[in-house]
Order: structure tokens, then C-alpha cells, then sequence
């Protein structure tokens, strides 16, 4: 595929530079099933708008647009899967980028964590800065960080009890999965802490297993429950116990303060609400 795309890039006037990024680039650990993370640089791309340059490379399953932004430039994606199964990201980004971090001698950090010049046709990546592989570290959080983490964890167990209670079952399963977006930053930083902040880790817990503590790995069971609602209130109070441990554990680490009256008031409050029966027509919607 790489060389179909390759191909493709050489023919193409408006594509001038092509860098692969992402776990496939400097032989980073990419399997089989790794996409292919393209930043093609250039101009000129309206070709884009319509997925026929596609065909040029191979055949197109299914085709997603997308954009982020580099500073106030909008980057057009487009996220590709081939008949064939293969994932491409194509992301266009103008040359004067590329000419940027030549200039300025500085990396963006999905460059910094490696890349690879598959393709140059005007010498635009003379002079690139070689990647430090420093991107993505996970830093020490500012105290406010660390106690957004903690109200906010101990808010949303609070919603998640309360839609157990009324057998709101899938607003349960919503809620908990917020509560995981910040059950996920407290180990992040639980692990990070035990290296002195000098771990490296990708967004969204994206091979988690390569930084995670085993027993930490196990734990993990626990908190991840099917649609039967005991299984969802054994869930929660696994997170509600394993938050609390892992937090303050951080927070000694930190030496930062930790709202002990709020873990001990919050986790009462919801072992009994979620151990108590309750008519769910009686309970109060709001």
C-alpha cells in the first residue's frame, strides 16, 4: 500500500513533500493493523473535495473528512479505509508549514515523536530538526489540574449512582464513561509520578499496556460492566475505591492537598444510594 501511495504522491504536481508519522515512522511498534499517517505538504489540494483522487492509489471502502488546526490553519484529513482493509490518514497541510519548523527549528509534537521523509521534491525538509522523541511525555499536573481531576471524578459518580437508582440504565453507562476520562488521567499520573514525569504516553489510553502496572492492569477488570445493572453498581463502586487509593497516593507524591471530606462524604452518599432499593417511578427526573 505504501508503495501504491508513493506512486501516487510522485505524479501528483500539487503534492511536494510527504512524511509519515505516527507508530509506523522510525521503526516505532507497529503491527499489521497500524495505519499509515501521512502529512502530505503542498498546495493547490481542491481535488480533495470530491474522493477520486483515491482511486489513483487503490479502492476506497469508505472515506471520512475531517480537520484539526496547526496554530489558525485548517488541516483537511482524509481518513481512509482500502477494499483491501488498510487504514490511511492523509492530512494537507500548505508548505509553508514544513518551511516553519525548518525555520524556526522546532518540532510539532506529532513530528518530535518521529517521523520518516518518504518523499521530497524541493528539498523543503533540508534542515528539519531531527525528532527528540520528547513529545507526548506526561508531565506533573498544576494542583488545579490535580483537583479538577478529583471533583470532577467524585461529580460524576454522583449522576452515575443517582441513574442506577432509576434504572436509567444507558445514562448510567454515559456518565461512567465520563467518570473514566478522569479515572484514566489520575493513572496516567499515578504511573508518571513513579518515573519522575519522564514517561511517554499517547491520548485515550492508546497502548495503555505498555506503561500501566500490572496490578493496576487487573484492577481495570472491575471497572468495565455489562448493561445488567448490578454489574454497573459493582462498577462503580470498584472505581469509586480504586480513584480514592490511586488519588491520594498521587496527591502524596505531589505533595499536593487532597478533599478527603469530599471522597468520604461522596462515597457514603452513593454506597447508599446504590444499595438501597428503590421505585424508579418515585424517584424525581431531574
Amino acid at each position: 500500500m505504501l508503495d501504491q501511495i508513493m506512486r501516487w504522491a510522485e505524479k501528483t504536481q500539487s503534492v511536494r513533500a510527504v512524511l509519515l508519522v505516527g507508530s509506523l515512522a522510525n521503526g516505532g511498534k507497529g503491527d499489521e493493523l497500524s495505519d499509515y499517517d501521512l502529512s502530505i505538504f503542498g498546495g493547490n489540494f481542491d481535488f480533495i473535495q470530491k474522493d477520486e483522487w483515491l482511486s489513483g492509489i487503490a479502492s476506497p471502502l469508505l472515506c471520512i473528512h475531517e480537520n484539526f488546526f496547526w496554530d489558525d490553519t485548517r488541516i483537511p484529513t482524509r481518513l481512509t479505509i482500502f477494499e483491501d482493509f488498510i487504514k490511511a490518514d492523509f492530512a494537507f497541510h500548505p508548505s509553508s508549514l514544513l518551511k516553519k519548523m525548518t525555520d524556526e527549528k522546532l518540532l510539532s509534537p506529532s513530528y518530535d515523536a518521529g517521523y520518516q521523509v518518504l518523499l521530497d521534491k524541493d528539498e523543503l525538509t533540508n534542515g528539519l530538526p531531527k525528532p527528540t522523541f520528547r513529545a507526548y511525555i506526561k508531565g506533573k499536573p498544576t494542583p488545579q489540574e490535580f483537583d479538577t481531576c478529583v471533583r470532577e471524578f467524585w461529580f460524576e459518580s454522583y449522576h452515575v449512582a443517582k441513574y442506577l437508582a432509576r434504572e436509567d440504565l444507558w445514562v448510567a453507562q454515559i456518565r461512567t464513561h465520563d467518570m473514566r476520562k478522569w479515572l484514566l488521567a489520575m493513572l496516567e499520573w499515578n504511573a508518571a509520578a513513579s518515573t519522575g514525569f519522564d514517561l511517554r504516553m499517547k491520548g485515550n489510553g492508546k497502548a495503555m499496556n505498555e506503561w500501566v502496572f500490572p496490578v493496576h492492569r487487573l484492577k481495570l477488570n472491575e471497572c468495565f460492566a455489562g448493561w445488567d445493572q448490578q454489574a454497573q453498581q459493582s462498577s462503580l463502586s470498584a472505581m469509586m475505591r480504586w480513584f480514592s487509593t490511586m488519588a491520594k497516593e498521587t496527591a502524596q507524591v505531589l505533595k499536593y492537598p487532597y478533599p478527603e471530606t469530599i471522597d468520604l462524604e461522596m462515597t457514603n452518599f452513593v454506597s447508599t444510594l446504590i444499595s438501597q432499593p428503590h421505585d424508579s417511578s418515585k424517584i424525581n427526573a431531574h
